[in-house]
């Protein structure tokens, strides 16, 4: 499980993003991974963008943590 990266200000794009970056995992690794394209992986990690349940769900999978840590910030 990876430590908490949650900020007040961080959103679920900044929580794919941060969650990445502290296992060493470039935006190609994760979606070769998840079996999308890198645009994909990149999209999900933009502010404001809505990112689809099932990516969530593959990110939560593939990162070892609680779905509620990447919706809201909480373990």
């Amino acid at each position: 499980m990876v430590k908490s990266l949650s900020t007040n200000t961080e959103n679920l794009n900044d929580r794919i993003k941060g969650v990445r970056k502290a296992l060493n995992m470039s935006q190609k690794e994760v979606a070769k991974e998840m079996g999308v394209s890198q645009g994909t992986v990149s999209w999900s990690e933009q502010p404001g963008n809505n990112v689809p349940e099932s990516t969530i769900k593959s990110l939560c999978t593939l990162f070892n943590v609680n779905v509620n840590y990447l919706l809201n910030g909480e373990l």
